[in-house]
């Protein structure tokens, strides 16, 4: 099934109990960094960040977090997407806004995201958009880290 029509908004305060029940759904808990209120509140306003509402049809089906957005090094991160309805396309679609909004927006040189190695959806999804492997994290192996070294495709 193709997903209807996907934007993006800024997320808002009122947003952020869904944005936490969709981190701590069962499906999703176990890949996703459970985050306080109040990081996610600090994420709202930092300006080094974007906390963004994925929608379908103006209907909210996910969220995405940008960060190191001021970096002079130019490298910015996808620090996390979280999808509901996983399988449709909506989680691509939101990979590729992400990546054009770092690289077109905020003049990236170098995209980069973590993500756990046990998650082989994720994994694929990466892979298959262009995100090559660049190391294990050193502090939590278990993280790999992946990077994207030019624009998306339009």
């Amino acid at each position: 099934m193709l997903p209807g029509v996907v934007t993006w908004r800024p997320t808002t305060e009122a947003d952020l109990d869904y944005v936490m029940g969709l981190e701590a759904a069962p499906e999703n808990a176990s890949f996703v960094t459970q985050w306080t209120r109040e990081e996610h509140l600090e994420s709202l306003s930092n300006p080094d960040e974007r906390h963004l509402i994925v929608l379908e049809d103006g209907r909210r089906v996910g969220f995405v977090i940008l960060a190191d957005l001021t970096l002079p090094s130019r490298v910015r991160q996808i620090l996390r997407i979280v999808i509901e309805a996983k399988g449709r396309g909506i989680g691509r679609a939101t990979l590729r806004e992400a990546a054009r909004i770092c690289f077109e927006e905020h003049d990236a040189a170098r995209v980069w995201l973590d993500v756990r190695e046990e998650n082989a959806r994720a994994r694929h999804l990466y892979a298959s958009e262009g995100y090559a492997f660049e190391r294990r994290s050193e502090t939590e192996p278990w993280l790999l880290i992946l990077s994207l070294d030019r624009p998306p495709a339009p």
